[in-house]
């Protein structure tokens, strides 16, 4: 007895249901189980003193009492649903089985099942709610149901399935109606095979077709279908029925608009390719007159003038040249607004390129008597990717608007590199004291045409494209441009773009290490004076300022009496009451300073310079603006390369000779030998006048050419050639009539000009502006390219590099 005892009592604690023993008289519990206190959230002692009265809300006394009452009369009650109160005040549902017992007394107990049912009303909810989304989507969707018992023929439509065939909800379908409501032909005969099919073989369909409704109206319907089959015969087919009328519709009307949009995209690439190829033909009807202009000019420039045919040829070539660079601006805006514009992307010094840029504009600069300042002290890495061509053209444009509408003062040209994830960012500002513009006139800057006023242009001159185009090229490189300004006080442009790293790039730092080297600047221009400072700085210096030179005589001596003397002091030239060169010879002629070594600023350099300052006692000069270059060039001379034996670092070297950055005359011109012996040249070109300039240009260079006028007449003249004098190097028009160069260059490398030509080098010639030429002339096998207007010197180059062998120039193109 005790051992079944154990049994049942592991049971009744083990249960997954909650078993309970209640007084039927008090309602007591007397046994529980941990199923049935649980869920109520009591601790077993707390719930053993309920009664199931207090687990019981109020409002099921009626059926509590009707249960009890079963009890009575039938010794059990249930099971029945209600709900249990928590600890909590929540309630939960519950299912309850109970019977009636008596011990040998005759007094009466409950033994009741309580099944927690929360889990099961809440997946019932989730399927009601899932059934009435069904509901919904299914009429939403106009999806309907049907069945068709071939066993006892009965066919069985859902209320959408009778909605669709627009017959009442009351309808009963015959089975023979399954198909009569298809349009005839290929409709039925699709439906029908399809059925048959599924019976014999069991593969379902999916169809879309056309049926006609009870009332006549013709619906686009989405029908599938599937079978069953019982001992290998089919007996029932259902599937589904879906009204796909509006979706037929609006697929019409998109074709017809797919037809449209096709139309016009081709009607846009049309006027798209028309545009590209008038600004080609533009590009090239204008260009090649302008060779002509500036091509005559540049000859005659060579030839003996007098000095008012001297001054008159200056002033066609001038006007030559400002004609060619409104060209260049307006076809450059066309190709951007065609959007034929491309970026070269390649490795490049940044620091490099500013500073060959600064040169450039230096002397612009300097006619206006303008100080034009670089400050490239946040550009710490040498090599970058982008295109240097585009970005020195953003910068010519904000540079040279800063020249032409500053009249005194400075312009300052500030850049920045910044890590952008895996990108860099080039923030660049260039800020002028110039005439400013109105704040109102702000936002119509960069539209293309545009100036700030009428007179503006008549005075400036100018195409108001630049800063559009610059615009637009800071948006190609990610980037954009924006302006602030302070009418008759100047202006600050300041754009951004996106680089990408190189793989070639360090950190730049001059060879010579300047940690703790003491320095002196000396200019009155403030802002120069600062950016120098700051740049030596981040190298390691030791730097002091100041704007004058007494005060600068001052600085030096106090040093000198301190024992900490200056190393290098840096001066200007060109300051009020004490200019560099009185400075400098004032600091040589004291003995207590004449091992500082000085270094010239000057604003722009002239032949004797070098001589001159090196006589006053200056160990190295250069002209402003002060570049990367020329602050390594002059730190180079100051420093001994390598270290002294007994010394871990270079030092200043306090006894140089002379080593001035001086000025290298031109090379005279080399001899007609220069040239290989056989040099024999092929110059193909359709305009008259551009074959002169071409010839005369190559008769300065003493080489002669013969000449064709188009493809054919080359391809004649060097398969004549194959075998008397060959040709070692052909200048090619790419657009001529009869055969253009493209077609003849590929020619030519197919061997129609003779085998011993099928490698000669070619180098195009072509007038065009536009996106894609130079790659259009290397494909079909051209060597290199040159742009016309041709100017002398890159002619030249370009012949010395194909034409004399292990030229250090010479670089193939593949």
């Amino acid at each position: 007895w005790q051992i079944e005892h154990a049994r049942l009592k592991g049971l009744f604690d083990l249960s997954p249901i909650g078993i309970a023993l209640n007084d039927f008289d008090s309602g007591n519990f007397i046994e529980i189980n941990d199923a049935l206190h649980k869920p109520a959230g009591y601790l077993k002692d707390e719930f053993c003193k309920l009664s199931y009265w207090d687990l019981t809300p109020p409002e099921y006394e009626e059926q509590e009492a009707i249960q009890l009452e079963s009890l009575k009369t039938k010794g059990r009650y249930g099971p029945y649903e209600k709900e249990y109160i928590r600890k909590n005040g929540s309630r939960y549902p519950v299912r309850l089985n109970g019977i009636m017992i008596k011990d040998h007394k005759g007094k009466q107990y409950i033994w009741s099942i309580v099944e927690d049912i929360s889990q099961q009303r809440a997946a019932e909810k989730q399927l009601a709610r899932q059934q009435q989304l069904l509901e919904e989507m299914s009429h939403q969707a106009r999806i309907g149901a049907w069945e068709l018992n071939l066993e006892k023929q009965r066919l069985i439509w859902s209320p959408i399935t009778k909605k669709i065939h627009e017959v009442s909800q009351k309808f009963i379908p015959e089975p023979d109606q399954f198909l009569q409501y298809y349009k005839s032909g290929n409709n039925q005969i699709a439906l029908e095979g399809a059925v048959k099919k599924c019976i014999d073989t069991g593969t379902p369909w999916d169809l879309e077709l056309q049926l006609i409704t009870a009332k006549g109206n013709t619906v686009w319907v989405a029908t599938k279908g599937s079978a069953e089959f019982k001992d290998g015969k089919c007996v029932r087919l259902f599937g589904s029925l879906q009204d796909i009328n509006d979706r037929k519709q609006a697929e019409q009307v998109l074709s017809n608009t797919y037809k449209e949009l096709i139309n016009a995209k081709e009607a846009a690439e049309a006027a798209d390719k028309a545009k590209s190829d008038f600004l080609a033909t533009m590009s090239h009807e204008i260009r090649t007159p302008m060779n002509g202009v500036l091509g005559m000019l540049s000859l005659l420039e060579k030839t003996q003038l007098d000095s008012s045919q001297t001054r008159r040829l200056s002033i066609a070539k001038s006007s030559a040249q400002t004609l060619l660079v409104l060209i260049n601006e307006i076809l450059d805006f066309s190709k951007v607004d065609a959007g034929k514009l491309d970026l070269e992307i390649i490795d490049f010094d940044l620091r490099s390129m500013l500073g060959d840029f600064s040169e450039s504009m230096a002397m612009r600069a300097h006619e206006k008597n303008i100080e034009l300042i670089l400050d490239v002290s946040g550009v710490e890495q040498s090599m970058v990717r982008g295109d240097p061509g585009r970005l020195r053209q953003i910068f010519t444009n904000l540079v040279g608007n800063a020249i032409k509408f500053t009249q005194k003062g400075e312009i300052l040209i500030r850049c920045k590199l910044e890590q952008k994830l895996d990108k860099l960012q080039l923030n660049a500002w260039v800020e002028d004291t110039g005439i400013g513009i109105p704040s109102d006139k702000l936002d119509m800057l960069f539209d293309p045409f545009t100036q700030i006023d009428a007179s503006t242009t008549r005075r400036y001159g100018g195409t108001g494209l630049g800063l559009a185009i610059s615009k637009k090229l800071c948006q190609k490189m990610a980037g954009d441009i924006s302006v602030t300004s302070i009418p008759n006080q100047g202006s600050q442009f300041y754009f951004h773009i996106q680089l990408e790293p190189s793989q070639h790039s360090k950190v730049v730092l001059p060879k010579s290490d300047i940690n703790n080297v003491k320095i002196l600047v000396v200019d009155d221009n403030q802002t120069n004076r600062h950016v120098l400072k700051d740049q030596l700085l981040l190298w390691g210096a030791r730097v002091s300022e100041t704007d004058n030179g007494v005060e600068a005589l001052q600085l030096c001596q106090k040093a000198a009496s301190a024992g900490t003397p200056y190393d290098i002091a840096i001066l200007d030239m060109t300051m009020p009451e004490m200019d560099g060169a009185e400075l400098g010879t004032r600091i040589k002629g004291d003995p207590e300073l004449q091992s500082i070594h000085l270094v010239m600023m000057t604003s722009m350099g002239h032949r004797g310079d070098a001589k001159f300052f090196s006589d006053l006692g200056f160990s190295a000069y250069f002209p402003k603006p002060v570049t990367t270059d020329d602050l390594f060039t002059a730190l180079a001379v100051l420093f001994h390369n390598e270290p002294s034996p007994d010394q871990e670092q270079p030092i200043l070297t306090r006894h140089i000779t002379r080593s001035m950055k001086t000025e290298t005359p031109r090379a005279p011109q080399e001899p007609v030998s220069r040239w290989p012996q056989h040099t024999n040249i092929l110059l193909v070109e359709d305009n008259a006048i551009n074959l002169e300039v071409t010839k005369m240009m190559l008769c300065d260079l003493d080489l002669t050419a013969d000449t064709a006028e188009n493809g054919l007449e080359a391809l004649k003249k060097l398969k004549e050639a194959e075998n008397s004098t060959p040709y070692t190097l052909i200048l090619m028009d790419c657009q001529m009539p009869e055969m253009d160069g493209y077609t003849a260059t590929r020619e030519i490398r197919q061997g129609s000009a003779g085998e011993i030509h099928g490698k000669v080098p070619i180098i195009a010639m072509t007038a065009n502006a536009m996106k894609g030429d130079k790659e259009a002339c290397l494909e079909c096998g051209m060597n290199d390219y040159i742009s016309k207007p041709v100017d002398p010197e890159e002619l030249e180059a370009k012949l010395i590099q194909w034409l004399i062998p292990n030229s250090p120039s010479k670089i193939q193109i593949q």
